[in-house]
Formats: structure tokens, C-alpha cells, sequence
């Protein structure tokens, strides 16, 4: 067993990765499980029907990639692409063999969370500057099926930053539910319903939230816990460091998820004074920044397709 003081060994010359600046590096054990994903991915028998499947590039993404997680349970993200995505019987498998190989490394279970893509399909996104792939690009653990073809997907001769487009409709995705559950927190004003204000309050919450990550290129996933969105949010937009729900976010996320049917540790939304009040006026702020990241991104464009034309 390798012990502290033993000197680190060289580079494993099958993964390619980006540069990153200091003090954030790949989540060592994340990348050694992607290398097994891809392997085995690449040893596992075919049918010649789905001898496309193998996947051409593996990457790990996201915050294991970075090396900024801030949980040790925080999940791993791995993007797989090929030629084509195979079945749900074959994506299945592959995920349980995934958690199995992330609980022999880490030493107890830990969320893994396979996406697969076609080539295709990922070469066309990868104009869009706040999506997925972008990021997964740019800052991921990126291991190809052969070492040679990373120069050709990574340092393409055509990928001018000004080329990137924004991908707004992920952000209307995250903005019409907010402004649904907002509206229906709105109509439930005079309603002792407790587990309705809270549900709709906590959704719009959490989807208003959503919407100001995705406006500022960032991925909330299917983290639905208020607390780690507002956190996250704060990364990357000045304003939503420094903002603070006026009722605590465990209070919103205990009626979230499982939160509806186990015994809650938190005092009801309804038992706080002037709570209606207080947290229409969160949502309303949340949405309205929402809708101004929108609206700075869209006259940017505008000024920018101006000057492009000659028209200043």
C-alpha cells in the first residue's frame, strides 16, 4: 500500500486532462474510476449491432474534475460518447457496474452519474458556452479512446471563443415552473394549507434559483437542496453572495423530496410571522434577477450583432 511519504508516480499517460489553475486538481479516486469505466466500456463484448457503443471519449466533469467539491459525498459526473447511445438495458448495466467499481475505490457507495451522448450530437452543443458539454470540454478529465485523437477534439482550429451562443432555453425550462409554483403560492394567500404553501413556495424557490445559475453558465443538475443552490449560485453572481432567504432554506427544503412524508425538523412555514409576506418577496427577487441576467445577456447580444453590422 502506497503510504503518505511515498513519492507521487508519474503521470498516467492515458488520461489527458486540461490545465487548471492552482489549488484545484481532479478528485484522484474519480479519475481513477473513470479510466475503469472506459476500459471495461471498451473490453465489454458486442453484438455487432451495438458495436458502435464503446465509447470514442470519456469525461469526467464537474466539480471531481475541478477538484472544488465541497462534500466528500458529492457525486461523480461522467459524459460517455459515442457513436450512437445504446439501450436502456445497456445503460443500465453499465451504471450498476459503475456504482459497484465507485464503492471498491472509495470504500463506501457513492452517487455516479453516467450521461451518454452521441458524437453528434455533443459536436453540435458545443457551441453553446453555458452548456454541458462546453464545461465538460474545457474543464474535464478527458480520456480517449486513442491518446493521439485528443489535439483534434480538444484544441480545434475552429473553436473561436465569439463563435459561443448563449443556450437560453434551458433557462425558461428552470423560469416558467418558478413563475407557476410563484402563482400558486400567491393564490393559496389566505389557505391554512401548510404543506401546498410550502410545496409551491419551496419550487419556486428552488426553481428561481436554477434559473439565475443557468443565466450565469452554471449546471444545477437535480440538486434539490435550497441551501447548496443559493451557495452555488453565490459562486458565480455577485448579487446572490451577498442574498439570504428571510426564512431559513432547511424550512423550504423539508417539503421537498422525501421531506412530505418523513417527520420534519423544522418549525412549518406557516408558523412564522408574516411568512406570506416574507417569502413573496424572496421569490418575486429571485425571478426579477433571473429576468435581469436575461435582459443584460439580450442587449449585450444586440450590441455586439450591431457593431458586428456596422451599424454603430
Amino acid at each position: 500500500m502506497t503510504s503518505a511519504t511515498t513519492p507521487a508516480q508519474a503521470p498516467d499517460p492515458t488520461v489527458v486532462r486540461v490545465k487548471r489553475a492552482p489549488p484545484y486538481q481532479p478528485d484522484r479516486r474519480a479519475v481513477r474510476l473513470l479510466r475503469t469505466i472506459h476500459f471495461r466500456q471498451q473490453a465489454r463484448q458486442q453484438p455487432d449491432e451495438a458495436s458502435n457503443h464503446k465509447p470514442i471519449y470519456s469525461i469526467l466533469f464537474g466539480s471531481r474534475a475541478r477538484g472544488d467539491y465541497q462534500h466528500p459525498e458529492s457525486d461523480i459526473d461522467i459524459l460517455l460518447i459515442a457513436t450512437a447511445i445504446p439501450d436502456a438495458r445497456w445503460q443500465a448495466n453499465s451504471a450498476e457496474v459503475a456504482l459497484h467499481h465507485a464503492e471498491q475505490i472509495y470504500g463506501h457507495p457513492i452517487e455516479v452519474t453516467l450521461i451518454w451522448q452521441d458524437l453528434e450530437t455533443f459536436k453540435s452543443r458545443l457551441r453553446f458556452s453555458n452548456s454541458i458539454e462546453n464545461a465538460a470540454r474545457k474543464e474535464g478529465v478527458i480520456m480517449p479512446s486513442n491518446p493521439e485523437d485528443y489535439p483534434r477534439f480538444y484544441d480545434r482550429e475552429d473553436d473561436d471563443p465569439e463563435d459561443e451562443t448563449y443556450d437560453w432555453s434551458t433557462w425558461g425550462e428552470r423560469l416558467r415552473p418558478a413563475e407557476k409554483y410563484e402563482a400558486g403560492f400567491n393564490e393559496l394567500v389566505d389557505s391554512a394549507n401548510d404543506i401546498m404553501l410550502g410545496f409551491s413556495s419551496a419550487k419556486a424557490i428552488e426553481h428561481g434559483v436554477k434559473a439565475i445559475m443557468v443565466a450565469n453558465g452554471q449546471d444545477p443538475k437535480e440538486n434539490h437542496k435550497i441551501r447548496a443552490l443559493l451557495s452555488e449560485a453565490g459562486k458565480a453572481d455577485e448579487v446572490m453572495k451577498d442574498f439570504q432567504l428571510s426564512i431559513d432554506p432547511p424550512v423550504y427544503a423539508e417539503y421537498l423530496g422525501r421531506g412530505d412524508y418523513e417527520p420534519r425538523t423544522q418549525a412549518l412555514l406557516t408558523e412564522y410571522d408574516n411568512f406570506h409576506e416574507r417569502t413573496a418577496k424572496d421569490i418575486a427577487f429571485l425571478l426579477d434577477h433571473a429576468r435581469e441576467l436575461k435582459k443584460r445577456r439580450d442587449e449585450y447580444e444586440e450590441e455586439l450583432r450591431k457593431w458586428e453590422a456596422g451599424e454603430f
